[in-house]
């Protein structure tokens, strides 16, 4: 172990509290903290990772005991003779204080009065809270000397009030160098005088360790509203736990000086108002921001649109970030009953159900941060129904393939007895590989599927070997392997061309046919052309 951060004294003192915690909440709390602090010297390389598992388990093990022991105390039993004798002295000394209050009772009120007028309505008090560490920048966790001072002044002058908690008083800090001290009553410290405050309109507080010069800069202490009750808040005493009274800094904003602060309403209704409100956590600090109502309560806005990453979000939710290889957002219904009402998510429009122009849902393309795209499909109400419109045109399906080679979108698939393959005179036809499907069924991830359109509209591979093409004429297959074309005796049907084969166009070319068939001949004696053209897709 690191003898510059690990203190034997620490862990003594854990373990101490750990076997006198008189209930299982102050034992659970002192746990935390312990294993807190052995977590802080394992991430600073202050113990090995051996040593942070032997002073764990010795931990756990005065835990368990101490757990056990609270668990199983027995009740404290009173026996009859012990209440008989309880209550006759209960009876004795309520006729001793009666007799005394008759004799003695004019005494009894001046001195409660004196005590009351004497009370130093001019002092103050300063909570104060710093962290001790050495020149290398490493917490001090070993007792200390420590010297304080008032100014008026941020670098000079003399001091206007002094303090110190030295010898057997100095300050001992936890683990991480903290430490909380009140100025003007803590380790025999005189009353801090209201007159520092009512005519300084800034206090600078300088701290001293031991020996050492003066740590600088001295702290900035405002007081402002301070000097008309600095040891009350609202009223009210400053708190005895590690904790100190809220101040307003040099930026306006309130601070609370403690490492667990909280706010509390204890009834009625609890508001923070402003123009605009802001609620963050520290840049560097990776804090979470929780909202938590009680059993049965409801986080509500009741107003406006919320945004997740969308600083002017349009709608009332909107929700932006960038996530390449996940979701932007996830819900779940995780219960496990199945039931007609159990879903994951309720869709509801006011808009009359015989309606067919309001949408449910709509989808959208080539979005960015301020854009919402190009629309490419949706989900609208339709004369008491539910339609799905895309921009896809086909129904499809995944089949499997046994040939060992690419088949691209358009070509025509037949099947025999070798399995599903590129077209061929005669075979049962399949459809059409396509990639602008609107439904896919079957979905699968295994490498030999392809996707094949069964019914719609779809472009498909065709040559001209039978002829000139016209739109309404019946698709059938031709001689090369995956092209359609005119059917003239061919008994299966692909479907039905939707438009002419324009033979002045770029994209109709004998360039276009694979290589082994460019030199096949047409039935009007010319080299064959192919292309791609629109049919419908009617497989018989």
């Amino acid at each position: 172990m690191k003898d510059e951060l690990f203190s034997q004294s620490v862990i003594d003192e854990y373990l101490e509290k750990i076997r006198r915690a008189s209930t299982l909440e102050l034992l659970h709390d002192y746990f935390a903290k312990s294993k807190e602090w052995l977590d802080w010297l394992l991430s600073h390389g202050s113990i090995t990772q051996r040593s942070y598992k032997q002073l764990k388990r010795q931990l756990v093990l005065h835990v368990e005991s101490r757990s056990k022991q609270l668990q199983n105390s027995p009740k404290i039993k009173v026996e009859m003779k012990g209440v008989f004798f309880v209550i006759l002295m209960i009876i004795i000394s309520l006729v001793f204080y009666f007799v005394f209050f008759l004799i003695d009772w004019p005494r009894i009120f001046q001195v409660s009065e004196d005590t009351f007028s004497n009370q130093p309505s001019d002092k103050r008090v300063l909570p104060f809270r710093g962290i001790l560490k050495n020149a290398e920048g490493t917490a001090i966790d070993t007792k200390q000397d420590v010297y304080f001072a008032l100014y008026n002044s941020q670098f000079e002058g003399t001091p206007l009030f002094t303090g110190f908690c030295v010898g057997e008083g100095g300050i001992t800090p936890e683990y991480n160098g903290s430490f909380t001290v009140t100025l003007g009553t803590d380790c025999g410290m005189k009353p801090i005088s209201k007159s520092l405050f009512d005519e300084n309109k800034a206090l600078y507080l300088g701290v001293r360790i031991g020996n050492d010069n003066e740590i600088q800069p001295r702290y900035k202490i405002s007081t402002s509203g301070y000097s008309q009750d600095t040891a009350l808040l609202g009223g009210l005493p400053a708190g005895k736990m590690n904790s100190s009274i809220p101040y307003i800094d040099e930026r306006g904003a309130i601070v609370i000086d403690s490492e667990t602060p909280s706010i509390q309403s204890t009834d009625g209704i609890f508001k923070i108002e402003g123009k605009s409100l802001s609620i963050q956590t520290l840049e560097d600090g990776g804090g979470d921001i929780m909202f938590q109502p009680g059993i049965g309560g409801n986080s509500i806005v009741t107003s406006g649109n919320f945004g997740i990453g969308d600083l002017i979000p349009p709608t009332r939710l909107s929700v932006v970030g960038v996530e390449p290889y996940s979701a932007i957002a996830t819900f779940k219904n995780i219960a496990l009953i199945d039931e007609d009402q159990t879903s994951v998510l309720n869709l509801g429009l006011a808009t009359d159900i015989n309606g067919s122009n309001a949408t449910y849902v709509n989808f959208y393309a080539n979005a960015t941060k301020d854009t919402t795209g190009e629309l490419v499909g949706s989900i609208r109400l339709n004369k008491n129904h539910v339609v799905y419109e895309t921009s896809g045109a086909d129904i499809a399906e995944y089949f499997s393939v046994k040939e060992d080679r690419s088949f691209k979108p358009g070509m025509v698939m037949t099947l025999s007895s070798n399995g599903i393959h590129a077209g061929m005179k005669g075979e049962p036809v399949i459809g059409v590989v396509t990639d602008t499907a609107g439904y896919i069924g079957n979905v699968t991830r295994d490498k030999n599927n392809i996707l094949i359109g069964l019914i719609g509209q779809i472009e498909v591979f065709v040559s001209d070997i039978n002829g000139a093409i016209r739109a309404g004429d019946r698709v059938g297959l031709s001689l090369i392997p995956g092209y359609g074309a005119k059917a003239i005796s061919d008994p299966e049907t692909v479907g039905y061309f939707l438009e002419d084969m324009n033979v002045d166009a770029l994209i109709f070319s004998n360039n276009f046919c694979p290589i082994e068939y460019k030199n096949v001949v047409t039935i009007s004696g010319s080299l064959v052309r192919c292309g791609r053209l629109h049919i419908l897709l009617r497989p018989k």
